[in-house]
């Protein structure tokens, strides 16, 4: 304690009381103060608990060893539990140890600081081993020595500075402390503090003061960088007495400590490394300490505070350190590759000045430079551009690739061998999202260019490689070298690339812009099948089918399997069984695209189940029929047919199509008392549309054939286009040249979409050659409304309207339309002279007498088909005659919109004039309605109707 004239002030601890006795000059003492700790640090303490929730008012606290500071604050070591239910008493209970700074102003006790140590330290059971604390630069740090370790601690104002060092051997223990005054010019900042121990002997500490007390915030993270360094450069020495640890929690970043470290091993700037001269033994000595590295991160069970992204720093430095050991191990044997070697890295040197090299600029690349490993690949890359531009290079590309593979060979196994030391496991999508150095852009399209150049330069040799035509030995042993790195760069090559798409695909999650993954898969199937031909060519096919196999690439598969030169029917089945649906799936679109139906109809009994499933999930119409009747799924094969027959555009075989689809459902009918026929009938439907577009040509070949009896030099189209249209139809162009396309198409025998069937029928003439246009017309819109239509995945058949609902509505208002402007409305309105009976069987001859009586004819025909003369009186919107007619110009619509507003105009004159149409058509009507009723014949449905029949 403080020293004064009558005497000293001095310190005792007992069990858990503070005394502060006076001792006088002349040898006797007085007790001056005596405070009770557990009063005055109890409330401390207590804040202090992570969980003090759970403990009472009455701590369990040790109180071990007292010291005096230079400022007169008096310092506590103490212990204590931070788990409710430990005690001292307990069998090696676990205690907390801090310091607690005391100051005694005015009489008046307070407690300036409070500095935990160490938590949870297991307590040494061993006897006489009670901690105890010794004062660095009068007590500006402390020094506690523990039975088995050492710790150092900083109880300057904001400094945080720890550090403990625990004896490896427990045979070992501390046994006492002495302070050894230091000589030269560091005495002044350095304390020595020497401790007596019972298997190493006596061990000096040098406390370095001024870099403790100048301890910052940033330090924690070097702290634990010094203890990383401690442990790997030290701890495998025999002679060292101290194990090292990492024990979370721990302030500063490991992140930051380890992946400083490891850049420092990489590149031989730790000031801890051993000097050694054989760079072979250096580079092996760089790997062990990376090695040690990550074991004693592991063995402290901290690998979890690592990040994804610093595990994979550390592994890259480990692998490019182990890829350049062992490239500067091989290359001794090659000279012709050392010297390659020699110009990438002069190159880099060259453009990196600034770098210092010395003489021999190799070795400082391998010792110095390891981790810009990645340049030596652009580099050889900018000698084998540049000899291709020279005559008479002589760059041999058995070396270069000797190089690129030698590092890509060790990278790839250490990292296979490394992924659980570093805890990367290859399916980790968080660890794909950090970049890989040997899969950028740039590499990629390296290990591409030699792989191309090697292949040439084998075509060279000849065209199939064939060793066995080469007379030199020389030549036959290049052959065979180049041909085995074709292979390897094609490794090499899938590689890189696989990882470089998950790559971008993880960061595509992310952005939530996959364009560049799209791209990149793309760029990436295009080069699996480039690397093929030539490695086939070279002896490598089967190593293409296990590349095909190891990233899963069943197109590459499949074309191997069906190339005459490495493929079989063996092969075939063997993939067939092991892949099953994902192999099959991609030979049977590769039979399709190249013309090859008949094997996918012709499958071996076990496979037919799996070109079942592929026709479903791809259908395929024209194919898939013929399969479906041969498994007997006559549903499926109907379904298929219907589809193809909407598909067809030849006349002929639509009809065709449609006949076998109907068979299809016959076959399905088996209760022959109350049959579902409507599959039945939606064939029907769609055949008797078929007829339709046959009754209407055959009408138009014995027209142009009677015609021709005249001379004429007019197409058949023209000889139709002019006498067989409507007579008002001269007064709408646009219509007559629609007309005239539609014929065309009609005399090519091809399929007529049914809106333009609707003008064919009701734009040409409707007299005593034919009065059934119009009829035909309503017959084909009442057919389409609802189709059957199958779904895409070929389950089930669905019904939908075959034309959108707006355009289907025009083609029904057209139809009547053009019914009502037809005849001669005038005409007929002159009745002078005329009996009633006169006057009603004129109307009897109108076409649209026969168009109404047909709809009161046939059975449950739906009213809504029925329209007056105001509902037909409307022009289309233009919208629906762009989207039917996406070939014609904006000039050709407005044209055909003239036509269709010419018919409105027409049919609101007839309404609105003195003609009276309105009136007209009701008594038609009524008329209708009555011959129907005299009619002795039975209402007919719509199948028997008048143009249905063949």
């Amino acid at each position: 304690g403080e020293s004064i004239r009558q005497g000293k002030d001095v310190w005792a601890l007992s069990e858990r009381q503070l005394q502060k006795w006076r001792v006088s000059l002349d040898s006797w003492e007085q007790l001056e103060a005596e405070h009770d700790l557990n009063d005055l640090l109890g409330q401390t303490v207590f804040e202090k608990l992570p969980k003090k929730e759970f403990f009472s008012r009455n701590l369990d606290m040790e109180f071990l060893d007292v010291g005096v500071r230079f400022d007169n604050q008096v310092l506590i070591l103490l212990a204590y539990s931070e788990e409710p239910g430990n005690s001292a008493s307990a069998s090696g209970p676990k205690r907390t140890y801090a310091i607690a700074q005391i100051s005694f102003e005015h009489s008046i006790a307070e407690v300036k600081d409070f500095d935990i140590l160490v938590r949870n330290k297991e307590r040494d059971a061993r006897p006489s081993t009670t901690p105890k604390m010794s004062l660095i630069d009068g007590g500006a740090a402390v020094l506690i020595h523990f039975g088995d370790a050492i710790t150092v601690a900083s109880l300057s104002d904001g400094a945080t500075f720890r550090d403990t060092l625990s004896l490896k051997s427990s045979w070992d223990r501390t046994l006492g402390f002495g302070h050894v005054k230091p000589a030269g010019e560091e005495a002044g900042s350095i304390s020595e503090i020497a401790v007596l121990t019972a298997q190493s002997g006596v061990l000096v500490f040098r406390v370095d003061e001024v870099k403790i007390k100048d301890f910052h915030p940033e330090t924690p993270t070097n702290q634990i960088k010094s203890t990383l360094e401690q442990a790997i450069f030290f701890g495998a020495m025999n002679e060292n007495p101290f194990s090292f640890s990492l024990s979370p929690p721990f302030e500063g970043s490991l992140d930051n400590a380890a992946s400083s470290l490891s850049q420092e091993i990489l590149g031989s700037r730790s000031e801890f490394m051993r000097p050694i001269l054989d760079l072979r033994a250096q580079l092996r000595d760089r790997q062990d300490l990376l090695w040690r590295l990550i074991m004693f991160i592991n063995e402290n069970g901290v690998a979890g505070q690592l990040s994804i992204s610093a595990r994979k720093s550390l592994s890259v430095d480990a692998e490019k350190l182990a890829a350049a050991s062992h490239l500067w191990t091989s290359l001794n044997q090659h000279p012709g590759s050392r010297s390659l070697l020699m110009q990438a890295i002069e190159a880099y040197y060259n453009s990196n000045p600034s770098e210092p090299f010395g003489e021999d600029l190799v070795r400082a690349f391998f010792k110095n430079k390891i981790d810009h490993l990645g340049f030596v690949f652009s580099g050889l890359h900018d000698i084998v551009r540049s000899s291709q531009t020279r005559r008479g290079s002589n760059v041999s590309m058995a070396d270069v690739n000797r190089i690129i593979l030698y590092i890509f060979d060790t990278v790839y196994r250490h990292r296979n061998e490394t992924a659980k030391l570093y805890s990367i496991s290859p399916d980790d999508q968080i660890a794909a999202r950090v970049p890989s150095w040997t899969s950028d852009r740039n590499q990629i399209d390296i290990l591409q260019d030699f792989y191309d150049a090697t292949a040439r330069l084998l075509a060279e040799r000849g065209r199939d490689a064939n060793i066995t035509t080469v007379s030199n030995d020389a030549r036959v042993a290049e052959v065979l070298d180049l041909q085995q790195q074709l292979s390897d760069l094609a490794s090499a090559l899938f590689y890189v690339y696989r990882e470089r798409v998950i790559h971008v695909q993880e960061m595509a999650k992310e952005s939530g812009n996959d364009r560049e993954a799209k791209e990149l898969e793309t760029k990436f199937t295009a080069a699996r099948s480039h690397v093929v031909g030539p490695l086939v060519l070279n002896q490598g096919a089967e190593h293409a089918y296990g590349l095909a196999e190891q990233y899963k690439d069943f197109r590459m598969l499949v074309e191997l399997c069906n190339d005459p030169r490495t493929g079989s029917k063996e092969r075939v089945k063997h993939f067939l069984q092991k892949y099953e649906d994902d192999f099959a799936s991609k030979l049977y679109e590769w039979y399709l695209e190249n013309g090859q139906q008949q094997k996918l109809l012709t499958p071996d009994e076990e496979h037919i189940d799996m070109v079942t499933r592929f026709l479903k999930k791809n259908p395929n119409p024209r194919v898939s029929w013929i399969h479906y009747l041969g498994i007997g799924d006559m549903a499926g094969a109907a379904d298929a047919l219907f589809i193809e027959a909407e598909k067809e555009t030849n006349l002929l075989a639509q009809q065709t199509i449609l006949s076998i689809g109907k068979l299809c459902e016959v076959a399905m009918v088996q209760d022959l008392v109350n049959p579902d026929i409507s599959g039945i009938d939606t064939f029907d439907d769609q055949l008797d549309v078929v007829s339709v577009q046959n009754r209407v040509l055959d009408q138009f070949k014995k027209f142009v054939q009677e015609y021709r009896t005249r001379p004429s030099r007019q197409s058949d189209v023209e000889i139709i286009g002019s006498e067989f249209i409507a007579t008002a139809l001269r007064e709408r162009p646009a219509f007559q040249k629609l007309y005239k396309s539609i014929v065309k198409l009609l005399l090519q025998r091809q399929v007529i979409p049914p809106e333009d069937l609707v003008d064919l029928t009701t734009l040409k003439r409707n007299d005593e050659l034919d009065t059934n246009g119009f009829m035909e017309a309503l017959d084909i819109l009442h057919r389409i409304r609802y189709a059957k239509v199958p779904k895409n995945d070929g389950s089930s058949s669905q019904y939908h309207s075959r034309l959108p609902p707006g355009r289907w509505t025009t083609a029904l208002e057209t139809v009547w339309r053009r019914a009502f402007i037809y005849d001669d409305w005038e005409g007929l309105r002159e009745t002078a002279h005329l009996t009633d009976d006169e006057v009603s069987q004129n109307l009897r001859a109108t076409a649209l007498y026969q168009l109404v009586k047909h709809t009161i004819s046939i059975k449950d025909f739906p009213s809504t088909m029925v329209l007056p003369p105001s509902e037909a009186a409307r022009t289309p919107p233009q919208i629906e005659i762009t989207t039917r007619f996406t070939s014609l110009s904006a000039s050709q619509i407005t044209d055909l919109m003239a036509d269709y507003q010419w018919e409105q105009r027409r049919l609101d004159e007839l309404i609105e004039g003195r003609v009276g149409l309105e009136e007209i058509y009701d008594a038609i009507r009524k008329i209708a309605a009555e011959d129907h009723a005299q009619s002795s014949e039975n209402l007919v449905p719509m199948e028997a109707s008048i143009i249905m029949e063949d």
